[in-house]
């Protein structure tokens, strides 16, 4: 089927999800040129992230929030406790990992710099239409997930 032969509610959803789609690309490839100088991958600066803002964190629950498999999960795991960045913590058969020293020291560095990058990529939205975005997304998202 043709895209004029939609229903408009059809073509704006599919308009929606493109925009969303390349501007999500653009956030990410934006992200990731900060930080590739501090030899790690975007995956790895996400899940050091979360173990900064939450400081223990189940291994399990690492997939939910930052959308990877669970065994990619371990070979993000493996690469940051090896590289000295996190610690896992076994306790009465769950596995938590937690940030060390290090990690918070690196993304004690890394953090205001992916911000700044993140800020001036979103120069073209006032703090009003920031606050906006944030409420439809979230809107979205709950939405959404609803239909999974």
């Amino acid at each position: 089927m043709k895209a004029e032969k939609l229903p408009y509610e059809h073509y704006l959803s599919l308009q929606l999800y493109e925009f969303i789609s390349k501007d999500y690309k653009a956030l990410l490839e934006c992200s990731a040129k900060e930080i590739r100088g501090y030899d790690l991958s975007g995956t790895e600066f996400s899940i050091l992230e979360l173990f900064y803002h939450k400081k223990k964190v189940r291994i399990e629950e690492i997939g939910k929030e930052i959308l990877i498999t669970s065994r990619d999960i371990m070979v993000y795991i493996n690469q940051l406790e090896k590289k000295g960045y996190i610690n896992r913590v076994p306790s009465k058969g769950v596995n938590y990992a937690h940030i060390t020293k290090k990690g918070t020291e690196l993304i004690d560095n890394i953090f205001p710099i992916h911000s700044k990058a993140i800020d001036r990529a979103m120069h073209g939205l006032t703090n009003e239409e920031k606050k906006i975005a944030i409420t439809l997304i979230k809107k979205f998202s709950v939405d959404a997930s609803k239909d999974l």
